[in-house]
């Protein structure tokens, strides 16, 4: 999915961790992950979490894209579409079965395989 998708979008990664991103970007190029991002920041090594949208708008800044031609897609509704939203980006919510639905953020798009993101990105353009 993540070859597919860079192909006609940049890519970048947006993490809460208590861990040190160093760790996480190791881990990323070990399994050939890390090719596909232009950019990664975990909120341990930048010092803020989701829901605040900093880490957010830091990543756009440094990619040079302006938040309403970005999308951010996360399976937490309480910290990743809340992030969005606060960021002002469309928000994807990748809910899994089981993932109960909330009234605390409503995200614009909804897909339950990460599989099902090419396809959402072509129908939105």
């Amino acid at each position: 999915v993540l070859r597919e998708l860079a192909r006609r979008s940049r890519l970048a990664l947006v993490s809460n961790t208590i861990i040190p991103g160093a760790h996480h970007r190791r881990m990323l190029k070990r399994y050939g992950l890390l090719r596909w991002l232009e950019r990664a920041l975990w909120s341990a090594d930048f010092g803020r979490r989701k829901p605040d949208p900093a880490m957010i708008h830091h990543v756009l800044d440094e990619l040079g894209v302006a938040a309403r031609n970005a999308l951010f897609v996360g399976d937490k509704l309480r910290t990743d579409v809340l992030a969005a939203q606060r960021a002002r980006v469309r928000s994807v919510h990748l809910r899994r079965r089981g993932t109960p639905c909330s009234s605390e953020a409503a995200p614009d798009f909804v897909i339950r395989d990460l599989r099902e993101l090419p396809l959402l990105l072509q129908r939105i353009g």
